[in-house]
């Protein structure tokens, strides 16, 4: 079970406020006096020179019983005791001499009330006296008669222990329907006195000091000492509860859901309580800075049982309750609700949760106009002196428990509360806002990560240096907190921090990976260093890369930095992968710088109609969104381009001369050919000139000799030959065909 508790000082309005089990041990002192005392004969007189005065020689046997009475409001006490003188009668040189005891001594707790003591049935006077102790007063029976050699008395007193009203000197009984608690002792001699215990079944019962064994009898739980051997140091102390008769009452604190319970005859235990609410809250939260962690019913009850164990309150988160003495302490009160923050579920080291406790409590009170406590500085030779982080949970045990409590208490307090004076209100606020996100120590860009888990005191001191800005916690860590191992722990930490520092600087906004950083938070510095070698290596490529691409206009890839920050893990794989953005670089950049240098005449002839400043741009966006190989494929292919473009501008300037060559050379040959053609068509004409020519003669000496056998026909006749000139021959195919060769179409 969690408990967060709250202890004092050993005064405040007369209660010992450290609790039970220091004024367990101051009873026993007190005891251990009276115990000899009534062990022997007390206070007998002897007047008679034949009888003397006892020494010892008296068994004592008494078997006491303890019943809490709720109703009457008392514990009923009775001590059934069997005594025995077993001191001779002796003779002397001068007479004889009878030893006897007149009365008889039982120390009961101051206050007691109904005293009746019988012997053997027959009631006895009897008178009380005190002690030095107020809190112990002895009950002396007078055995009437005295009681002789071998004689026995059979004595019972009885008596009552009434109820103390609240807040009474420590160890007063209390007893009402709702609680109860007294102390219980034995009164006789070793190995014949017992003590038997008897409470209502309805109470729940606690009980410190020795062991009893515990049965049912009737409407009783019985408790029972058995034999007890050692009656000088034997004591216990009971707290018994009955919770379904506290009086209730439910307070309203914005909208909190709190109930009240106090006992049913202490409504300004309830009416302070209200009031520390009212005034305290709201200060103790405007100071923690964090939301109110609970949605369900937060319970303030009124008990005994934490006195019993050395503490003022505890807090347990399990059912959200506080239990409280019932003294009215606002730093008490305010002291436990802290720890509805203040748990094991923010801090894992008890002297953190109860440091913390401790300065905003009492912050809160001196913010509510009470009075404050404020811690003394720390001795180191002081009884119970110990490394904070060596201090858990008491054993109650011995009396080392009380004076390490007490150390504990104190150092815890000194160390936080030097801690909020150092950095301010605000900063430390930053430190529990982180804590209670599971931030871890080394934050990152942009979101810090989370490290699930409670904080311990290693991340605590990395909070408080980088989200508080402390330059004192390390000093008041290596002299308060930490034992040897934990100051090698630091020395390596130290040495970490600086590695950590140069990779910060290197990576300019470039914040380390998460697994450097949560190596540092979890203060496995080995391993820190192990990721911190490689992202030193990542980020020297990183620069390598951005010289590369010094001048082009290009970015380095966008994935880079988010994936450099948020490395989990490996690094090795990241490395690889900015080796591989380098070389793509280098690509790219030499891509750039052919591009810039310019192609040149060739160049410029042997690029037309290639769009390459398209595909470089294409390239560039390949590589700053990551795309390392299709960046440097790109890149590669348009620095092929850029190579090949003068011998492809060369090869293009001859083509385009020997088109023109060729074309020359073709006109040429077509006008030759025209030529010839013309010539052949001029002579062809000439020929058919000729043939037709040949032919008009051919017919005139044909016609001439037709005229002389034609009849009719005259010779000679001017007007034939005319109309043998003048008419048009009649065009036949060949002549056409041969028209049509001797007037091609013109070529275009």
């Amino acid at each position: 079970m969690d408990i967060g508790a709250s202890r004092h000082s050993e005064t405040d309005a007369g209660r010992p406020r450290r609790g039970e089990r220091l004024v367990a041990r101051r009873w026993r002192r007190a005891t251990l006096a009276l115990a000899v005392t009534a062990g022997s004969v007390v206070g007998v007189v002897g007047v008679d020179a034949e009888r003397a005065f006892a020494e010892d020689g008296l068994r004592y046997e008494a078997h006491s019983t303890y019943t809490v009475d709720p109703a009457a409001g008392v514990v009923h006490v009775v001590v059934d005791a069997t005594i025995t003188n077993q001191k001779p009668n002796r003779s002397t040189s001068t007479g004889y001499t009878q030893y006897y005891f007149p009365r008889i001594g039982i120390p009961i707790l101051a206050g007691a009330t109904n005293l009746a003591a019988t012997r053997d049935g027959r009631p006895q006077s009897l008178g009380v006296e005190t002690t030095e102790s107020d809190r112990f007063q002895v009950v002396f029976v007078d055995l009437s008669p005295d009681l002789y050699y071998r004689d026995v008395a059979h004595l019972r007193l009885g008596y009552d222990m009434p109820s103390a009203p609240p807040r009474s000197t420590d160890g007063a009984t209390r007893v009402n329907s709702a609680f109860a608690t007294f102390w219980a002792f034995p009164v006789a001699d070793p190995g014949l006195t017992s003590v038997r215990i008897l409470i209502p079944k309805s109470f729940e019962v606690d009980y410190v000091g020795n062991d009893l064994t515990e049965k049912t009898q009737g409407e009783y739980r019985l408790y029972e000492s058995g034999a007890i051997g050692d009656p000088l140091t034997w004591a216990v102390v009971f707290s018994a509860r009955n919770d379904d008769e506290l009086e209730a009452r439910d307070a309203d604190h914005d909208e909190r859901k709190i109930r009240i319970r106090s006992w049913p005859d202490d409504d300004a235990w309830a009416d302070f309580v209200d009031r520390q609410l009212d005034d305290g809250l709201p200060e103790l939260e405007a100071l923690i800075g964090l939301d109110w962690p609970r949605d369900d019913e937060l319970q303030i009850t009124e008990t005994y049982t934490p006195y019993l164990y050395g503490y003022a309150g505890w807090y347990t988160p399990d059912d959200n309750t506080i239990e409280a003495g019932d003294a009215l302490d606002a730093e008490v009160i305010l002291h436990e609700v802290s720890h509805l923050w203040f748990n094991e579920d923010l801090f894992s080291d008890r002297w953190v949760n109860e440091g913390v406790a401790q300065a905003y409590s009492n912050r809160a009170v001196d913010a509510s106009g009470g009075d404050a406590l404020h811690p003394d500085d720390i001795d180191a030779s002081a009884p119970g002196a110990v490394a904070l982080n060596a201090w858990g949970d008491p054993s109650f045990r011995d009396d080392t428990t009380d004076d390490q409590e007490e150390f504990g208490y104190n150092a815890s307090f000194f160390v936080i509360d030097a801690i909020i004076e150092e950095i301010g209100d605000d900063k430390m606020r930053d430190v529990l806002r982180a804590a209670d996100q599971q931030q871890v120590g080394y934050v990152g860009d942009p979101k810090p990560e989370k490290v699930l888990g409670p904080v311990t005191w290693k991340r605590l001191l990395d909070l408080v240096e980088r989200a508080g800005g402390s330059e004192e916690a390390r000093t008041l860590w290596l002299d308060h907190v930490v034992d040897s191992n934990g100051r090698e722990a630091m020395r390596d930490r130290s040495r970490a921090i600086t590695v950590y520092e140069e990779l910060v600087d290197a990576g300019g906004e470039w914040t380390p990976p998460i697994a450097a950083r949560t190596a540092m938070t979890k203060w496995q510095f080995g391993i820190a260093r192990t990721q911190m070698a490689e992202a030193r290596a990542i980020l020297e490529t990183r620069d390598e890369v951005e010289d590369a691409l010094a001048g082009s206009g290009v970015d380095l890839p966008t994935p880079f930095e988010p994936d450099y920050e948020g490395a989990e893990v490996d690094l090795a794989k990241l490395r690889e992968r900015a080796s591989g953005y380098l070389d793509a670089a280098e690509v790219v950049a030499a891509a750039h710088a052919e591009a810039d240098a310019g192609p040149g005449l060739l160049g410029t002839i042997g690029l037309w109609g290639d769009d390459y400043e398209t595909r470089l741009a294409r390239a560039d966006r390949q590589f700053e969104q990551g795309k390392a190989d299709a960046a440097a494929t790109t890149a590669t292919a348009v620095r092929a381009t850029l190579d090949d473009a003068s011998t492809q501008g060369r090869n293009r300037v001859l083509m385009v001369v020997g088109a023109i060559a060729f074309i020359v050379v073709l006109v040429f040959a077509i006008r030759r050919l025209r030529r010839k053609r013309r010539a052949r068509r001029a002579a062809a004409l000439a020929a058919a000139a000729e043939a037709i020519a040949d032919a008009g003669a051919s017919a005139d000496n044909t016609e001439a000799t037709a005229e002389g056998d034609v009849e009719g026909g005259v010779e000679g006749d001017p007007s034939s030959e005319a109309e043998a000139a003048s008419a048009p021959s009649d065009p036949g195919p060949s002549e056409t065909h041969g028209e049509s060769f001797l007037e091609p179409p013109h070529p275009t």
